[in-house]
């Protein structure tokens, strides 16, 4: 068992990791803390006004869905023939605007990740034609000890085969922040 008394001046980390955390490596790290987080299905698709991903979020929230979470990320694909561009141009002194290619046009095309809680049905899936990726169960763990405690711990997990989604320092060590402001 690692014995995670000293971690009182430690960080905390949180990891995700996908899959359950075996009962050994509870046993071995009894000063974490775990929740496990639901299966999650991500639905992403590409829209080319604000009124276009109204619907598509109305039709999701008409079946009952609940939406988790609504990420918006740029895209350069070209929109289809026909579909809105809007003119490249950048701001200049006075409020005049400067085309930077007078005769090109850029696509306004936005591409939205929207997250719902669960694994969807394929029929379903087939009836809001949304490209799809699920995000298996996770286990998300905080625990506070020593760097290389915490590279034991990772081992552990990643020897019996959980896959690791990511490792965070949540907190600074107490002392290095005392450190820094002048103190024991």
């Amino acid at each position: 068992m690692v014995d995670l008394s000293h971690a009182m001046n430690s960080p905390t980390y949180e990891v995700r990791l996908h899959g359950d955390i075996p009962s050994a490596i509870r046993e071995q790290f009894r000063g974490m803390t775990i929740h496990r987080s639901p299966a999650t299905t991500i639905l992403y698709r590409e829209v080319t006004d604000a009124a276009e991903l109204d619907v598509l979020l109305e039709k999701l929230q008409a079946i009952g869905l609940e939406l988790w979470e609504i990420r918006e990320s740029p895209s350069r694909r070209r929109p289809a023939h026909g579909r809105r561009c809007e003119r490249l141009t950048t701001t200049i002194s006075a409020g005049q605007e400067l085309s930077r290619f007078p005769d090109r046009y850029i696509p306004v095309v936005w591409s939205y990740e929207v997250l719902v809680e669960g694994r969807l049905g394929s029929a379903l899936l087939r009836y809001l034609r949304w490209s799809i990726r699920v995000q298996p169960e996770q286990s998300v763990v905080r625990i506070r000890t020593s760097p290389g405690d915490l590279h034991h711990f990772l081992a552990s997990c990643t020897d019996c085969g959980l896959t690791l989604e990511w490792v965070i320092r949540l907190n600074p060590v107490a002392r290095q922040a005392e450190a820094s402001l002048g103190g024991p």
